[in-house]
């Protein structure tokens, strides 16, 4: 999935398109929404959005996170003005790590 029409143009990585494809209607509408503003303010830090500190191995060229109530969307910024929407992940009692490695089916 490729779309234009703000600063940043999205693309959906499959296995982010999985993750939200697998989650309950109103949480995925959320989400989607969420990342829907991503192509206003990728790079804007907020409450909700921040920069990576730490690389995270199964997710290693996510560069920043998005929290949506009880998930975490992570994306890259390249340099050509697209954001690559890499996971959905429900963030609960295991690492990150644990989670987006327990979700990959490839």
């Amino acid at each position: 999935m490729h779309k234009a029409g703000g600063r940043y143009f999205l693309e959906w990585d499959p296995r982010a398109e999985r993750d939200v494809d697998e989650l309950r209607v109103l949480d995925a509408r959320q989400i989607v929404a969420a990342i829907g503003d991503l192509q206003y303010e990728a790079e804007t830090r907020t409450r909700q959005r921040k920069p990576l500190r730490n690389v995270i191995p199964s997710v290693p060229d996510a560069s920043w996170e998005v929290r949506v109530g009880e998930y975490r969307v992570f994306y890259e910024v390249r340099k050509d003005q697209t954001v690559r929407v890499l996971r959905v992940i429900l963030k609960g009692r295991r690492t990150t790590d644990e989670a987006a490695g327990s979700n990959d089916g490839e």
